[in-house]
C-alpha cells in the first residue's frame, strides 16, 4: 500500500475509533502492546495496524467543559475500546497541580507519558539547539515521576531542525538521554529500590504505523513520530 494513502486510511480509522458512536461494525484498533493485540492481527499480517497518539493535554480548554470532564470522556472512550495509547506532552500546559493530577490519570490507566516538549517551540531557525535542548530537558522533569513514562519524543510541528547539524546534535542529545534512562532502570532493579518511569523504548513493530521507513537511529535513540509524515 502506497504510503499516502495508508496514512488517509490510518486517520479515518482513528477518528472512527475514538468516537465509539460512529465506529462501524468489525474495525478494530490495535493496542499499543502486541501481546494484547487481537489474533486475527496475526492471521491477517498485511492488515493495516496503527497506534493512537495524544498530543497537548490540557487544563486551558477555552470551553464552558471543565478539563476534568474532558479528559474522563477522552479516558472513557479509549478504555472502551480496550486501546493503550500514548499521551505526548507539552509541558507547559500541564506544569501544575491540576496537571500532575491530569497526568496521573493516564498513567494509572496504562497509557504511555512521553515527551513533545516543554514549550512546543518550533525547531527552526528562529530555535538554536541550545535552547531546544534545554526546552526538551525541562519537559522530562515534568514526566518523570510517572511509571508510565516512554522513551517516545515528539517534535513539535514534527520538525525536527532546520539544518543537518541541528538535526544530528539533538538526536546524539537523545540517545544520550536514553542511555542515562536505561543506566536509573538497572539501577532501580536492585534490591530495596524502585523508581517510577521504568518503561523503555517501544519496539518499532509496537509504537509506529506498519512497515514506516526506518531511520538509523530508532534503534537506540529516542523514537519520534516525525516518520509517520508523508514525503
Amino acid at each position: 500500500m502506497k504510503r499516502r494513502r495508508f496514512l488517509s486510511h490510518a486517520i479515518r480509522t482513528a477518528s472512527a475509533a475514538v468516537c465509539s458512536q460512529f465506529l462501524p461494525p468489525g474495525l478494530r484498533v490495535f493496542p499499543l502492546s502486541q501481546s494484547a493485540a487481537p489474533k486475527t492481527a496475526v492471521k491477517n499480517s498485511a492488515r493495516p495496524q496503527l497506534a493512537l497518539t495524544l498530543d497537548d493535554p490540557t487544563l486551558t480548554l477555552g470551553s464552558v467543559l471543565k478539563w476534568q470532564e474532558a479528559n474522563g470522556r477522552i479516558l472513557k472512550a479509549i478504555s472502551e475500546k480496550g486501546v493503550r495509547s500514548a499521551l505526548f506532552v507539552c509541558g507547559m500546559r500541564v506544569d501544575e497541580a491540576d496537571g500532575a493530577k491530569l497526568l496521573s490519570t493516564w498513567d494509572q490507566a496504562g497509557h504511555l507519558i512521553c515527551n513533545h516538549s516543554y514549550s512546543h517551540k518550533l525547531y527552526g531557525e528562529q530555535t538554536s539547539y541550545a535552547d531546544f535542548a534545554v526546552d526538551f530537558l525541562k519537559n522530562e522533569k515534568v514526566i518523570a515521576p510517572y511509571r508510565s513514562r516512554t522513551a517516545l519524543f515528539r517534535y513539535p510541528f514534527l520538525k525536527e531542525g532546520d539544518t543537518a547539524d541541528k538535526r544530528d546534535r539533538f538526536r546524539a542529545l537523545l540517545k544520550a538521554q536514553q542511555a542515562a534512562q536505561s543506566a536509573h532502570r538497572s539501577l532501580s532493579r536492585l534490591p530495596g529500590r524502585s523508581s517510577p518511569g521504568s518503561r523503555g523504548v517501544l519496539s518499532p513493530a509496537s509504537s509506529r504505523c506498519s512497515r514506516p521507513r526506518r531511520s538509523p537511529h530508532a534503534a537506540d535513540a529516542f523514537q519520534s513520530t516525525q516518520r509517520l509524515r508523508p514525503s
